[in-house]
């Protein structure tokens, strides 16, 4: 959030970097879907938001810091209640969740609540794997072929789907359902499989893929947000493959100078070592929203973000 802060100032109309600014103190604490949901359309949205890509990290964060808590409510039970409790969350989340969009499609987007059932459908896939796996067929070895067509029916489903998505596809509701069941189907092709001999390179290229998926998620939007700022042009393909490529090296280097030294840190030397950072993180953006808010709103003067967006659209 920095880094996008640190270069909207510069790039970003003041009502853009207003929003992301607001977004990114509300991501410090896990809310950024609620702040982004509140009076906003996903769909339409009326401002270039640089941080709108948070508000799923804010759902996945309230839902996990919750589920423990659930558990630990049954934590005497035995697992089939664990499953059976997660099947419940999830149908009737997604019972939930389809009322709810009904009565606002908007706002549905980004409620926790009607998002709940899509991560329960997961622990349910996962306590059902730790449920029904025995000892004897651990060590049993899965179908290779079987489970890479599996998981490549599965995320070609997952990417079909962008195609037929409109705006007005119920979701979350009915239209989310093909997803999560793919989504699903595709983790439980990955579970027990034996890679053939050869396959260590594939295995290589997919655990990469991984380990960069987080980081390319943080940086994607704001490098697209930013880029149409800056040259006020649409995108056409050979400007998308583009900011991939630029979304891939940052993502790189966030893994790398980040996510890698930051797990790899001592547990007493971690908090010490970043809570400085996150504090001043949180001011910057709340001085942010301030400034742009209340001083250039009142006085109608230009900061300098303005002008030099200006500049570079008109030159």
């Amino acid at each position: 959030m920095a880094p996008t802060l640190a270069v909207g100032w510069f790039w970003l109309y003041p009502p853009d970097y207003a929003a992301t600014a607001r977004t990114a103190a509300a991501a410090a604490f896990g809310l950024a879907n609620i702040e982004i949901g509140w009076g906003q359309n996903y769909c339409a949205p009326t401002v270039q938001n640089a941080l709108t890509h948070t508000w799923s990290l804010g759902v996945e964060e309230q839902f996990y810091l919750l589920w423990p808590f659930v558990l630990a409510a049954f934590v005497r039970a035995r697992l089939i209640w664990w499953f059976g409790l997660a099947l419940l969350v999830t149908v009737g989340g997604f019972l939930w969740a389809v009322a709810v969009q009904q009565a606002d499609p908007a706002w549905a987007f980004f409620r926790p609540d009607a998002r709940a059932w899509e991560m329960a459908a997961g622990a349910a896939l996962a306590i059902g794997h730790a449920l029904w796996t025995t000892k004897a067929a651990e060590g049993e070895e899965r179908s290779y072929p079987v489970s890479v067509a599996v998981f490549a029916l599965s995320a070609c489903a997952i990417v079909g789907m962008c195609f037929f998505w409109t705006s007005g596809t119920p979701h979350p509701g009915w239209g989310t359902v093909p997803v999560i069941v793919a989504t699903l189907l595709a983790l439980h092709a990955g579970c027990g499989v034996h890679l053939p001999k050869g396959g260590s390179a594939w295995a290589w290229a997919v655990a990469r893929c991984g380990a960069l998926s987080d980081a390319l998620y943080l940086v994607h939007w704001s490098v697209f947000v930013v880029r149409r700022s800056i040259t006020g042009l649409p995108f056409t393909p050979l400007a998308a493959v583009g900011a991939l490529a630029l979304s891939v090296a940052l993502a790189w280097a966030l893994h790398r100078l980040v996510e890698v030294p930051f797990r790899r840190s001592r547990r007493e030397r971690v908090w010490p070592r970043y809570w400085p950072p996150s504090c001043c993180s949180w001011a910057w953006c709340w001085r942010a929203e301030k400034c742009f808010l209340e001083g250039v709103c009142r006085s109608g003067s230009l900061p300098r973000s303005w002008r030099l967006g200006a500049v570079t659209k008109v030159s």
